[in-house]
């Protein structure tokens, strides 16, 4: 199997979004551990882990269109 720089790349790219989007869904499933917390400053918060969701989500359209992630075709047999 022989893979080059621009796959592993490609890869690198793609699961570095796995995590971030992730990461924000987890953000915005969490409750707050401070029970008196205001709720302006609660819905700030997930406000802050829907626009990190949405950021993560304008990235990877960037990042598709420029071809730094893998192509993704239902007829591929995974392999790379």
């Amino acid at each position: 199997m022989k893979t080059n720089k621009k796959t592993i790349a490609q890869y690198a790219h793609l699961y570095a979004l796995v995590i971030w989007g992730v990461l924000s869904l987890l953000y915005i499933a969490g409750e707050p551990i401070d029970e008196d917390m205001p709720f302006g400053t609660f819905c700030f918060l997930k406000l802050i882990g829907w626009g990190s969701l949405g950021l993560c989500f304008y990235v990877g359209v960037l990042f598709d269109r420029a071809g730094m992630l893998p192509d993704m075709d239902d007829d591929n047999d995974c392999e790379i």
